[in-house]
């Protein structure tokens, strides 16, 4: 049997007379102990020692082993005495020979060193001897405490006769004492364990967690179960220290001798599957919240979670298995457990990988659960998977917080009608994040609208759909805006009903705020008061405030309670941090002067900002209100409870100024839509003369004649909008996919039309030489200037090239290029040169106040039009514009082509025609994507050929139910566009928005109409959210 250096031989000690035990206590006070038990020496090469006791002079020597002694020797006083003596003398060798060691170093140091810091030197050196002594001192101290203890310890075993355990103590958590007592267990962790086997006393979690660092190899760690501080004694605080295996299996067995945690915070901490399952054991015993986010638990920790959550006795209240990657099959068992529990409150189950194969389950949760919160962010959730959650939330009186965001509820089936039933019937989820889910144009318009509707939601996020949360909670969906993906790296997940730590820079606070969330962002309730004769003498109404978060744009106060009321008030949530605003009426702008100011020193003017009619403009200020608000605790209660008493998407009052008599404003083209349009002027044609000019080859065939080569130049130039015209209608018949060119076939028909081939000078085969040799050196390898076709700079080319055939080889009428060119032009080309220009038909039939007032009156759903069906080739982050494929689709829905007499090169000459001249057609797209401006004329192009039944009730036409083809092509082309419009409107839009817009059943143009709108106006503060107001 293996000898214990923890107990003297009992045998032996009994067997001692009286008389021997009471010298034995006596003489125990001079014990001499020499050794240090902090030997890192293994158990395993340490060689125990038998413990001796001896009569006569009464010796007793307990030996430890060999290479950790623990002496105690009791002889007489003389020799204690002189023991006591060399211990002194050798510490004050040990110090005298600090001494020298400090004093050599020092003498070691360079003269110009001394010289450099003679001041501090002695200083540092001083203070270095001094703590170094304090730190020797110290550790002598603590090594006799440490002595003594176990000393006394031995002398309680002596007296008593029993078994004392060292395991028996229980370490405290916190505090200071808790880290010396875990570190002390440590130290003395081979006699625990060998007196914990030698009589079979089963080990402590401590002692457990201690013995496994060692056989693991790994460092001895508190694992957060001790702390120094004396606070928190049921939470274990483990996050973001990537831990990993071995030390989750050292935190298992040292928590099990702790009942009182019932907290545990284990996020990013490398867990697997390896370790966590007796871990999960463990901690569910007594665990009310559990945190083990971002390990990788795998199914085996899941499974444990779903057995353990399945009990009755499970207390577990807050659950967060977030980015844990535990896929569908591993959670569906969780789903039936959490069923069966009643206690479990908030769940997080983002990015887990969770599809909508556990869709059926999502919805049971939400349905027949207590939970209070739900985080599902970052998963593969589709359409299915929307519809049962958000079916479920009606029925569900619990749910207060749901995060939905960074998933795909806009694909795989719509969910937006469920999300619009719920906007209108739940009254108790109140911060919501649906970010990020591809949402369509449509669909956010219709989230937008059932949103309006619900006061409850006080929180909701929709960042990277299309649309943004104001100021006010309205979810504000804008013509043409893009949908917005970028910055998803940097979205963080909402907390429950908390604020989050974020900043928003000064730069962002002076224009509209965007994606505002009062819960998320810390906003405060404020009420801004303007006392009569304090604030200023203004005392009418009405009372407008301007806030810098808002871009300055006026808000209502509304009118006062009663006459004998001597202030305003204005109730308002603002953002935390620095706050401009200022006061304005209906014809100046004024600051409170009660009220803390500063000056504007930078600017004095404040431009752009929007007043009580919807217009803008320059405020002039030399100084402004300000204050600092300061982020907000909470909006709600820990109870869900709302602490403020705004509620969100409530307008402002509208404020309607007397009616007045509405004064027809008489058309000009400037106030027209048509106006944006850009014309072509000298300057813009000298551009694109230019241009071309050094893309052509003309130069290369004029040579070494630098007098006739310029005399070109300035004839071609003159001629050059001719020319433009002509290659923009024959380019029109037959472009080459999406490029406008003019092909063979259509060049051929040019020259035809021109009359250029006599059969003498020039012929068919000339033709085909001059083609070739044109086409046959352009810029190779670019699509928009394909081998198969002329483009701009290479028509005017081929006819230089043509003259020289004609005018100059064959018939030698010139001897000049320029003589040829011109005698070419006179002869041939100047009529059907001058017969194409497109502007004509606008001056004649599209720009006048009908039409203008026509697409006015339908823009709304131009714009709907032009805007679903401008997408095919837009880039991210790029403005929506309209290909030529797009309109010939939309041409293709209307049923257009179904006529015989509405040709198939319609849409081609309306998309090209409608364009802007743009200089650079051989190196910029812009030729090949249209604007709403340039949709509106090709509308009016395509109206002029379609000749549609107009609606009924346009004027001054009879039988307008049964006018004939001829007929039609003689009205008006306004009349033809609203019809146009109204078929596009059946046949192109979204059914959502059809639904939306009233029935039009007679014209715009009906007498009634006109005569209605003309008598009087009502201006008004629209009853819109602000930033649909600009």
């Amino acid at each position: 049997m293996k000898n214990s250096y923890f107990l003297p031989q009992i045998n032996h000690a009994k067997q001692l007379n009286q008389v021997e035990f009471q010298n034995f206590r006596a003489k125990d006070e001079t014990a001499k102990v020499h050794g240090n038990r902090g030997s890192s020496t293994p158990r395993s090469s340490r060689v125990s020692q038998t413990t001796q006791i001896t009569n006569g002079t009464f010796d007793l020597t307990i030996s430890r082993n060999s290479s950790d002694p623990f002496l105690i020797s009791y002889k007489n006083d003389k020799i204690l005495m002189q023991n006591i003596q060399e211990g002194k003398y050798k510490l004050l060798h040990m110090r005298s020979q600090l001494n020298n060691v400090l004093n050599i170093q020092s003498n070691s140091v360079s003269r110009s060193t001394i010289k450099r810091s003679f001041h501090i030197k002695p200083v540092i050196n001083q203070s270095k001897r001094s703590s170094l002594i304090n730190i020797d001192m110290n550790s002598q101290t603590e090594n006799q405490k440490e002595q003594l203890e176990d000393l006394q310890f031995q002398k309680n075993m002596l007296e008593t006769f029993q078994i004392l355990p060292r395991d028996q103590a229980v370490i405290k958590q916190r505090g200071k004492k808790s880290i010396e007592q875990y570190y002390k267990h440590y130290k003395s962790l081979d006699r625990t364990l060998q007196q914990n086997q030698h009589f079979n006393i089963p080990n402590s979690g401590v002692t457990e967690m201690l013995d496994k660092s060692e056989k693991h190899f790994v460092l001895p760690s508190k694992v957060g179960i001790f702390k120094k501080e004396k606070t928190d004694k049921d939470i274990l605080k483990l996050q973001y220290m990537r831990y990993g295996d071995k030390y989750a299996q050292l935190l298992t067995s040292g928590i099990s001798g702790y009942n009182n945690i019932s907290q545990f915070q284990l996020q990013n901490n490398r867990i697997s599957s390896q370790s966590s399952n007796a871990l999960i054991q463990q901690i569910m015993k007594n665990a009310k919240i559990i945190n083990i986010a971002n390990n990788r638990i795998g199914k085996i920790g899941c499974d444990q979670i779903s057995q353990q959550i399945s009990q009755k006795q499970c207390k577990l209240e807050v659950l967060n298995l977030g980015g844990n990657k535990l896929g569908d099959t591993a959670v569906k068992d969780l789903f039936q457990s959490i069923l069966k529990n009643q206690n479990l409150r908030i769940l997080d189950l983002s990015d887990n990988n969770l599809s909508d194969n556990v869709s059926f389950y999502l919805g049971q949760i939400v349905k027949n659960c207590f939970i209070y919160e739900l985080y599902l962010g970052w998963n593969q959730l589709k359409g299915s998977s929307g519809q049962e959650i958000f079916s479920a939330l009606i029925e569900n009186n619990y749910l207060k917080v749901i995060d939905l965001s960074c998933n795909s509820l806009g694909k795989g089936g719509s969910c937006v009608s469920d999300i619009e039933n719920f906007m209108q019937k739940n009254t108790d989820v109140c911060h919501m994040d649906l970010s990020s889910n591809f949402f369509s144009y449509e669909d956010s318009l219709a989230i937008s609208k059932s949103l309006e509707s619900n006061k409850t939601i006080y929180g909701f996020h929709f960042e990277g759909n299309y649309g943004f949360v104001d100021s006010r909670g309205f979810l504000v969906v804008q013509e043409n805006q893009q949908q917005l993906l970028v910055g998803l790296h940097n979205k963080r997940q909402i907390k429950s009903i908390n604020t989050l730590n974020r900043e928003v820079y000064r730069s962002d606070r002076d224009v509209d705020l965007a994606d505002c969330c009062w819960i998320c962002d810390g906003w405060q309730e404020l009420e801004f008061r303007w006392d009569i004769g304090l604030s200023g003498e203004y005392s009418r109404d009405p009372l407008f405030i301007h806030f810098n978060f808002e871009n300055f744009r006026s808000n209502y106060f509304g009118k006062k309670d009663g006459q004998q009321q001597n202030f305003f008030s204005y109730k308002r949530m603002m953002p935390p941090g620095n706050l401009d605003y200022f006061y304005s009426s209906q014809e100046n702008e004024m600051i409170a002067k009660n009220q803390h100011k500063k000056n504007l020193l930078d600017q004095k003017h404040i431009k752009s900002v929007q007043i009580f009619d919807g217009t803008t403009k320059d405020v002039l200020l030399e100084q402004i209100n300000h204050c600092y608000v300061e982020k907000s605790t909470g909006v709600f209660t820990k109870y869900y409870e709302p602490q403020i008493s705004l509620l969100p998407r409530v307008k402002d009052p509208v404020y309607v100024p007397p009616k007045k008599r509405k004064e027809k404003i008489k058309w000009t083209f400037p106030i027209s839509l048509m106006a944006q349009w850009r014309q072509d002027d000298d300057n813009l044609i000298t551009k694109c003369f230019e241009f071309d000019w050094e893309y052509c080859k003309i130069p290369r065939i004029i040579k070494n004649k630098p007098e006739d080569l310029q005399k070109v130049k300035d004839f071609l130039q003159q001629k050059y909008k001719y020319i433009k015209d002509t290659y923009k209608h024959y380019a029109s018949q037959n472009p080459i996919g999406d490029v406008w060119a003019i092909q063979k076939l259509q060049f051929t028909d040019l020259v035809n039309q021109t009359n250029l081939i006599d059969n003498k000078n020039l012929k068919d085969a000339d033709v085909d030489i001059k083609w070739t040799a044109t086409t046959s050196i352009g810029d190779k390898g670019n699509f928009r200037n394909p081998e198969r076709g002329i483009t701009r700079y290479q028509l005017m080319e081929v006819l230089v090239r043509i003259a020289e055939e004609k005018y100059i080889l064959k018939s030698k009428k010139s001897t000049t290029y320029f003589e040829a060119i011109s005698q070419m032009w006179d002869e041939h080309l100047e009529k059907e040169f001058t017969s194409h220009s497109p502007h004509t038909w606008r001056e004649q039939r599209y720009w006048n106040e009908e039409c203008d007032y026509c697409l006015k009156n339908y823009k709304p759903i131009i714009e709907h039009i032009y805007r679903r069906h401008s997408k095919k080739k837009v880039k991210p982050g790029q403005s929506p514009f309209m290909c030529l494929e797009e309109l010939n689709n939309i041409i293709a829905l209307s049923g257009l082509l179904n006529d015989d007499k509405f040709g198939s090169q319609v849409a081609n000459f309306a998309f090209n025609l409608s364009m802007m001249t743009q200089v650079d057609e051989q190196t910029q797209d812009r030729i090949f994507q249209m604007n709403i401006v340039e949709f509106y004329e090709a509308l009016a192009r395509i109206a002029e050929e379609a000749n549609l039944q107009p609606l009924p009730g346009i004027p001054n036409v009879e039988n307008q139910t049964q006018l004939s083809y001829e007929q039609r092509k003689n009205l008006l082309l306004a009349y033809k566009l609203e019809a146009l419009i109204l078929r596009l409107f059946n046949t192109c839009s979204d059914a959502g928005f059809k639904a939306a817009y009233s029935q039009i059943t007679t014209s715009f143009f009906s007498s009634s109409k006109q005569n209605d709108e003309q008598e009087e106006e009502e201006y008004s503060y629209e009853e819109l959210s602000p930033r649909q107001n600009q």
